[in-house]
């Protein structure tokens, strides 16, 4: 078992001050594993959580811990960042999250971007988590690789609309065309 330490950035009051912390990171069967904890007079922050960074799917789900220390209300925003192994418009993927807060999702490139937000009160603690999860659009299985399964699923389903990946409404030779180029 290996920890690399990484940087991340958390942004706070003033709203672009960016604070880096480290945090420890270990890969264990494909997937990232990340801890990491800061603290300063302003704010505590406590993370957790696992990813598929350089992986053809997307696995994001964790766990902050927000403390605010300060007499006054604070803001505290936090955001992390990771590249897939496919382009992420090439996905059909999905957010969930819990808490009092607001957690967001966002996609460029191969790039996944992960922001929550959350306004404190005087030594208030927050908890808020997520979970997403996004696959190729071919990977109809959902075993995180487009392969003969998914190939022979498109053809059970041959002129039909289930495992319609153009968006006309019918499985055809143009929907073969879209499962090659995603194959893992």
């Amino acid at each position: 078992m290996i920890w690399l330490p990484v940087s991340f950035l958390l942004i706070g009051p003033p709203c672009d001050q960016f604070i880096p912390f480290d945090v420890d990171r270990e890969t264990v069967a494909g997937l990232t594993y990340t801890k990491g904890i800061l603290l300063t007079p302003t704010r505590l922050i406590d993370c957790d959580y696992v990813d598929s960074r350089e992986r053809p799917f997307l696995i994001d789900n964790g766990r902050l811990i927000l403390y605010n220390p300060t007499s006054d209300r604070r803001r505290i925003r936090y955001e992390h960042h990771f590249d897939l192994a496919t382009e992420v418009e090439s996905l059909k993927y999905w957010l969930t999250s819990t808490g009092r807060g607001s957690i967001v999702g966002c996609v460029e490139g191969r790039q996944w971007t992960l922001v929550a937000e959350a306004t404190l009160a005087p030594s208030e603690t927050r908890t808020l988590t997520w979970a997403a999860e996004g696959f190729l659009t071919a990977d109809f299985n959902r075993d995180g690789e487009v392969d003969a399964i998914d190939l022979s699923a498109m053809l059970a389903g041959w002129g039909g609309e289930d495992h319609d990946l153009t968006g006309d409404g019918i499985v055809s030779p143009e929907d073969i065309a879209v499962l090659l180029s995603q194959w893992t």
